[in-house]
């Protein structure tokens, strides 16, 4: 009798979502988008020199796995820098600004039949795991949980 095997594997995962998007989007809609793409591009390349991936960037979002913790919040330090660089000659009104968030994920892959990775992301993003209410608890989820459970 086979015994399905599951190895543990320890995943960062950035989070990346622009700053007042709607309003800048009100206000001049075609400067926002390319202004939008341009950081998701220059994120995206910062991703892959801190070994990490990019698994989905739906409108001002940007998500991304790595091995390392470290790496990921080396490239996220290293993300606000270039675009505080970038930004730097617009007017405060329009720089575009993004909130980056890096959380440490703990996932079980079954050899026989492998998880989906977008789906678990979906899920955390859905859920905002790592985000840490007053009231000090954890907010996480799991692709067998599709709703958040509190973590003392």
């Amino acid at each position: 009798m086979t015994e399905e095997r599951a190895k543990r594997k320890l995943r960062a995962i950035l989070s990346a979502d622009a700053v007042g998007y709607s309003r800048l989007m009100q206000e001049d809609e075609a400067s926002t988008i390319r202004a939008i793409e341009d950081s998701k591009r220059l994120m995206s390349e910062l991703i892959g020199q801190f070994k990490g991936r990019v698994v989905d960037a739906p409108g001002d979002n940007l998500l991304a796995e790595f091995a390392s913790v470290v790496d990921a919040t080396e490239c996220a330090v290293k993300i606000q820098k270039e675009l505080k660089i970038k930004s730097a000659e617009l007017p405060d009104n329009r720089q575009l600004k993004f909130r980056i968030g890096v959380n440490l994920f703990y996932r079980k892959v079954v050899i026989a039949g492998s998880l989906d990775l977008t789906l678990i992301f979906d899920i955390l993003s859905d859920h905002l795991v790592g985000h840490v209410p007053r009231c000090g608890r954890k907010v996480t989820a799991s692709p067998q949980m599709p709703t958040p459970k509190l973590l003392r």
